[in-house]
């Protein structure tokens, strides 16, 4: 029988599909009217800060107020050497426009016109717009929690690597059939110069076409920015990779295979009743190959920061938690407080996880 929960996301994927098709006429439209009108449509007030040669566009839909996380976010970047961009969908208060100039270096303020992409699109703008000439753009959304832990080395990474277009994750969409396509997810990605010069990069935020499809802006925006880049790119660079989570996992000896094996969230009945008799089998060479080959094919099916949230954090150093309400990491959440709670987690920021005891659902 199909889970409930697996029905109410298909039907909820289905109308979503359904309502981008009016959306398609009147979209073109709307977005002529507001380009003509650019200027006037994005609020822009000045941070406090300098304009330093690594720029983050961080995109941020903040409606009932911009919570304290995201100070936070912003006072890591600037402590890393980076100069936000703060880019609001949606008009911001008073208080909430002076706290972001404080760790900013522009604030702006748009409609709430093609979720993420709009955002960076925006942002793109207000950089050539300023006559900025910014050596890394680094594109960030709030729809993680960054940095989950203070000692996060992330961004140092992205400075110091010699790629061009780097992603947190690797994403990989292919079968046995066919090749594999990957795609850099769009939550969180940096591109360097020289990239961004590339006439690549530049039409593609020029003919950009903006939408309020979440399904459109996958296509649109995610999935065909990382396939542009992946295409010029001189040297990408996934961070944390599926292959990069495999060679972590086999590290592992029994007793902290066993951790991974009782943190682990599946959602496939089958992955779990394996899980369950694993947890009260006998431990040995068989075993732990036995967990490693479970635990990787979860990893596979589902996002491992959601499948082996606490894993990631604590032994790979995944930087983000995501927000997402999807039961993957609804449960993912739950997870990685119990491990906080049990004393398995304990550098984890305070101010992320008073948020995240909310944001439980």
């Amino acid at each position: 029988m199909i889970p409930l929960w697996k029905i109410k996301r298909e039907l909820s994927r289905l109308k979503h599909q359904a309502a981008a098709i009016p959306l398609l006429i009147c979209e073109p439209i709307l977005q002529k009217k507001y380009d003509r009108n650019r200027a006037q449509n994005i609020n822009v007030s000045d941070g406090l800060l300098p304009a330093l040669e690594n720029l983050v566009i961080f995109v941020i839909f903040q409606p009932e107020g911009v919570a304290l996380s995201i100070l936070h976010t912003c006072r890591h970047l600037v402590a890393s050497g980076y100069s936000p961009l703060v880019v609001s969908n949606g008009s911001l208060s008073d208080r909430d426009r002076a706290s972001l100039q404080k760790v900013s270096h522009l604030v702006a303020e748009r409609p709430n016109f093609g979720y993420d992409f709009g955002g960076y699109r925006d942002g793109v703008w207000l950089i050539e717009n300023r006559a900025l000439s910014p050596n890394i753009i680094l594109f960030l959304n709030d729809s993680v929690w960054f940095p989950v832990t203070d000692d996060s080395n992330f961004l140092d990474l992205i400075s110091e690597t010699s790629a061009d277009y780097i992603g947190t994750q690797v994403f990989e969409n292919g079968s046995e059939n066919s090749d594999v396509e990957i795609m850099f997810p769009s939550y969180c990605f940096a591109v360097k110069s020289p990239l961004l010069q590339h006439p690549v990069f530049t039409k593609f935020w020029s003919n950009y076409r903006l939408s309020s499809s979440k399904e459109v802006t996958l296509r649109r925006g995610e999935r065909a920015f990382s396939r542009q880049m992946l295409d010029v790119a001189l040297k990408p660079l996934g961070v944390y990779s599926l292959s990069r989570f495999f060679k972590s996992l086999d590290t592992l000896e029994n007793e902290e295979l066993l951790e991974v094996l009782n943190d682990m969230v599946a959602l496939d009945p089958k992955h779990e009743a394996v899980r369950t008799s694993l947890l009260g089998a006998s431990k040995g060479p068989a075993w732990n190959e036995e967990v490693k080959k479970l635990v990787k094919a979860v990893a596979k099916a589902k996002n491992h920061i959601g499948s082996s949230p606490v894993f990631s954090i604590k032994k790979m150093a995944f930087p983000m938690i995501k927000k997402n309400n999807q039961r993957l990491y609804t449960l993912a959440r739950k997870q990685t407080l119990l491990a906080v709670d049990e004393g398995r987690l304990c550098t984890m920021n305070e101010t992320i996880l008073a948020e995240m005891r909310v944001h439980k659902h």
